[in-house]
């Protein structure tokens, strides 16, 4: 179910979304038929500004294979701004039967289970089908001063309550499993963790164009938990002995940072391949934010052989492990630090490996992590979601299942 996905709006949902869907295409697994459900794009924004709709998987399909399919609810509109948002969730809550209605002819008849991968359960499903909810991550009751009233109540009415009664939650990593059963007193047992994978055809070793002049790159939002005022005050702190040092940021909400530092050079919303590009013509990738469900950017620089300097924040030193550096993220000193030693590494110029890196951290979770970035794949993600819905489906008639 992806009524809420606005294309070129790529948050770290829309890319897990996009790309799991790519693979469950790609395996076309028969024990299923698998119908994706998106809404009509508005193409501009409110201030009339035109919205790029391009993708970094697959652009929009209305489809049909054996055991896939594509479908649009024509009369249902995913928007990038707060108030598309909420009149897209509105015409799904006011619409539920007539939405239900057009699914299940597009699918051909009741559906089994009804997969949610933007942990938002939007519509409620029939009472028969069996709701899968995606968790990324539940900030909002980790970190509730990040979060407006008005934002915590739609959260409470579109996460918790259905996640609590979902027939089974897929997490994205073993800090947000944990996080799932202290808030939604969720029992393990219908508790998946399933890490999500990167792009491992795009972000890969290649010719790396390290400047003379040390840079250091940080893609994120300029949102709150990201903690850019503490790394603005540490490459203060590290220009001291490097007064050439620059910071490039990129990402939306660009404005919530004015002023910035002289020293920093903003690119706004880039392409995948030039946050790849970015990744490869940089000194270090930082990453010191307060919270994470799990971390898309620092494992994609990690990937092309970029030494990354990441916090110990949620899910961050599960996934990492030893293959970044990792700081107090509410340490000035500790984020200075942990660059500095990011500068003195030394990567060769066609580098095909993980360049070596120092932990700061002896974070207990680092033990189970992964041992190596190539764990993290797409087409794992999709078959081990697919392991979650057969495991679910046991119950249900013995043929294909129909899964939305």
């Amino acid at each position: 179910m992806m009524l809420t996905l606005a294309s070129g709006r790529m948050g770290g949902t829309e890319v897990y979304a996009e790309n799991l869907v790519a693979n469950l295409r790609a395996l076309n697994d028969d024990r299923f038929d698998i119908t994706v459900v998106r809404a009509e794009q508005r193409h501009t924004a409110s201030s009339g500004q035109p919205v790029s709709t391009s993708s970094p998987v697959i652009g929009r399909t209305d489809t049909r294979s054996e055991h896939f399919r594509d479908v649009t609810v024509p009369f249902l509109t995913a928007g990038v701004t707060h108030g598309q948002k909420l009149l897209a969730w509105l015409g799904a809550l006011t619409r539920r039967r007539r939405v239900w209605s057009f699914i299940e002819r597009a699918a051909g008849g009741p559906v089994d289970i009804a997969f949610y991968p933007f942990t938002a359960v939007q519509p409620q499903p029939p009472t028969s089908t069996k709701p899968v909810v995606v968790v990324h991550d539940l900030q909002h009751l980790d970190m509730p001063s990040a979060f407006t009233v008005a934002q915590r109540w739609y959260r409470r009415l579109a996460y918790e309550l259905p996640g609590a009664r979902a027939s089974a939650i897929v997490t994205v990593s073993d800090f947000t499993s944990a996080s799932v059963i202290e808030h939604l007193r969720v029992s393990r047992e219908k508790i998946h963790r399933v890490y999500p994978g990167i792009d491992t055809d795009l972000f890969r070793p290649g010719q790396r164009t390290v400047p003379a002049d040390p840079v250091l790159y940080y893609p994120a939002r300029g949102l709150p938990h990201k903690n850019h005022a503490r790394l603005f005050r540490a490459v203060e702190r590290v220009r001291q002995a490097h007064p050439n040092l620059t910071l490039i940021l990129s990402g939306s909400d660009e404005s919530s940072l004015h002023p910035l530092p002289d020293f920093v050079v903003h690119v706004g919303n880039i392409t995948p391949t030039e946050i790849r590009d970015l990744y490869r013509g940089v000194t270090a990738v930082v990453f010191p934010s307060l919270y994470e469900g799990f971390g898309f950017p620092p494992l994609e620089a990690l990937a092309t052989g970029t030494p990354v300097v990441a916090s110990r924040a949620g899910a961050l030193p599960e996934v990492l492990a030893e293959s970044a550096i990792l700081v107090d993220q509410h340490s000035v000193e500790s984020i200075a630090a942990g660059i500095e030693l990011a500068l003195t590494q030394r990567i060769p110029s066609g580098g095909t490996g993980t360049p070596h890196a120092s932990s700061t951290s002896h974070d207990p979770n680092a033990a189970r992590a992964p041992q190596s970035v190539a764990a993290f794949t797409w087409s794992k993600t999709a078959e081990d979601v697919l392991s979650v819905l057969a495991e679910l489906s046991a119950t249900n008639r013995p043929d294909a299942s129909e899964v939305e």
